[in-house]
């Protein structure tokens, strides 16, 4: 199984057996017992595959290597710092002025039992990846800088605010810190209501979430957790609504949209995970999104994958 390529965690693991034997096999807590110093290496790839009707537009990877490293520790909190390993960047993503992980380590604190609380040098981040845009623009010509400026704008609104950096250029932080800080129950699905960020500012957007196990070895504080989640679609129609007004369409526009748009977004997210000391083996967090807006299809899927390289 996937717990036997971890020796030396493993071994680390068996001596404290001791200490987190877990009677109880109808609840699993996972909760992060990490000291000052200590460092995983992660290798991080994103893909990217975009569809307009049955033609594939967009397919991208992008990879890199990091380190998570715990910086602080205090009774309330961790500070980590996920620290780009430059070296490992392609070729492509090292020469690109608009690679996020050119100029910045992200440093981000933790709850006391580890789950994800904020980026706390976003504005830092947020001010490299901004100049970093202007400047590509302003080094076009003319004509090319006004075709860019309008296709980067979703680019620069990322970069602008603390909840779009935390939550979409570094999603795979909220992959990593998912199922920390809480205790599950086995015997059965845990059913849930979540809520997603409105990048268009107002409320979040609701959503039904399930998370259920697939297995688990107490001997060896491993499992395999299942989250997934699904947008409510009336609370979807809400957003585009929102969306529409923001491009001046009038109401009668707007009907005859609601009536022919439609959006699903699904998340299917898989964590193999030792839950104790709270350090995943390997994530794979996939978003699916289907988007039909006056009877033209579009189709996007979204993968963050996360490895422990051992």
């Amino acid at each position: 199984m996937y717990f036997k390529k971890s020796i030396y965690l493993l071994i680390f693991l068996l001596s404290q057996i001791q200490f987190i034997a877990q009677d109880d096999t109808t609840k699993l807590a996972f909760v992060s017992y990490w000291s000052i110093g200590d460092s995983y290496t992660y290798k991080i790839t994103k893909t990217g595959k975009r569809w307009r009707g049955e033609e594939l537009i967009k397919n991208e990877v992008e990879s890199y290597f990091s380190k998570f490293i715990v910086i602080d520790s205090t009774a309330s909190s961790y500070t980590i710092k996920w620290s780009f390993i430059k070296d490992s960047l392609s070729n492509k993503e090292k020469d690109s002025d608009l690679s996020i992980y050119k100029y910045n380590d992200v440093i981000y604190k933790t709850s006391d039992v580890g789950a994800f609380l904020e980026i706390v040098n976003w504005e830092e981040i947020s001010n490299n990846m901004i100049t970093m845009v202007n400047k590509v623009i302003e080094d076009l010509d003319k004509d090319d800088n006004r075709k860019f400026r309008k296709s980067m704008n979703a680019m620069l609104t990322i970069f602008s605010s603390k909840q779009s950096i935390e939550q979409i250029a570094f999603k795979e932080l909220q992959c990593f810190h998912f199922p920390l800080g809480v205790e599950y129950d086995l015997s059965k699905p845990i059913l849930y209501e979540d809520e997603l960020p409105n990048m268009l500012g107002g409320k979040p957007i609701k959503a039904n979430g399930k998370v259920y196990f697939e297995g688990v070895e107490f001997d060896e504080n491993f499992c395999v957790m299942i989250q997934e989640m699904e947008i409510d679609s009336e609370d979807m129609k809400r957003v585009l609504m929102e969306f529409f007004k923001k491009m001046n369409l009038t109401d009668k526009e707007i009907k005859k949209s609601l009536k022919t748009s439609t959006m699903n977004i699904r998340d299917y997210n898989r964590y193999e995970y030792f839950y104790y000391p709270g350090i995943p083996h390997k994530i794979n967090c996939t978003r699916n999104v289907n988007f039909n807006m006056s009877g033209k299809e579009n189709k996007k899927i979204d993968v963050v994958e996360i490895e422990l390289m051992y």
